[in-house]
């Protein structure tokens, strides 16, 4: 205690049920138990009410630094008070431009852009996107469709990110984009990804493909592409966003956009550590490379 130092980090996940957070928590926790810091961990669930208390919780256990994984970008100033009381605070997956702090993400705009295009290299149209779209700049999605002017990126959680990327897709390929074909699921959750999907198969003129904006939105549009009696992919297209194991296992396997989340993991761990030595260093953004998937899951449009 001589240090002043109590050798425990906090770590504020968003959820950690998710396998996301899962592995990224195993990355955060082989790098910090390697330095000689154990770790707490607590769960926001999305929740930026929850987020502030686990902050709190946190602060009162007098943690040496905090990793978080903001739940809205948008509503930050328990993490402000955070950096000005002298606990660093490193941001995982996600961004926040105001805050003072070190990142570490994945280009969530160029991935889904990648992946997108793919759909519509193929000769899809008609592409859904199923995603979150809960914190307060990726709900208000339907005005940045029209007035981009009103769209900060610095401000969008990792839904909206891959809403942007879908547009940017879209707009490089001079592709309408129907409004009807963006569903927002309101949670995290994969009883609302099912809802919605199965709203989008109900449409008049139903979507060709659908790309998930995450893997809890995945399980639950396949959970209604399967009731729907749809085949993947001679009836219907899927692309996801994040590459689980058991998307190799099912068939037809999974294309999807696998993100390095135990290197994410540790890469975080990593960067508190040193903000801790150098608190006065300059703030950094490490930015880690994704990789398209392409597997069975992806047909071109008219190919039965």
């Amino acid at each position: 205690m001589a240090t002043g130092r109590t050798n425990t980090i906090g770590v504020v996940g968003a959820d950690i049920g998710n396998p996301f957070f899962a592995s990224a928590m195993r990355g955060i926790g082989d790098v910090a138990r390697a330095e000689g810091f154990g770790t707490i961990l607590t769960n926001s669930d999305e929740d930026v009410v929850i987020e502030r208390e686990a902050v709190k919780l946190l602060l009162e256990k007098q943690v040496d630094g905090i990793i978080v994984s903001p739940a809205d970008v948008g509503d930050s100033q328990h993490l402000h008070e955070a950096i000005e009381s002298g606990t660093p605070v490193i941001l995982f997956d996600r961004v926040i431009g105001e805050l003072a702090a070190d990142a570490v993400l994945t280009d969530s705009v160029t991935a889904t852009k990648n992946a997108v295009s793919h759909l519509l290299a193929l000769g899809h149209r008609r592409i859904a996107i199923v995603a979150e779209l809960r914190a307060s700049m990726d709900s208000s999605w339907p005005i940045w469709l029209s007035q981009r002017d009103a769209l900060d990126p610095e401000r969008l959680n990792p839904s909206g990110s891959r809403l942007l990327g879908y547009i940017q897709a879209h707009e490089a390929a001079d592709v309408p984009i129907d409004p009807d074909l963006i569903r927002a699921t309101g949670a995290y959750s994969r009883v609302s990804a099912c809802e919605q999907t199965r709203a989008l198969l109900a449409l008049p003129n139903a979507p060709s493909a659908i790309f998930t904006a995450d893997n809890v939105m995945t399980v639950g549009a396949l959970d209604a592409i399967q009731q729907s009696g749809l085949r993947i992919p001679q009836d219907i297209s899927f692309v996801a966003y994040d590459d689980m194991d058991w998307m190799t296992f099912v068939t037809p396997a999974i294309s999807a956009v696998a993100q390095p989340v135990y290197e994410m993991g540790q890469v975080a761990a990593q960067m508190l550590l040193e903000r801790m030595e150098k608190p006065n260093a300059s703030i950094k953004r490490k930015v880690l490379k994704t990789k398209f998937v392409r597997r069975q899951s992806c047909a071109r449009l008219g190919r039965k």
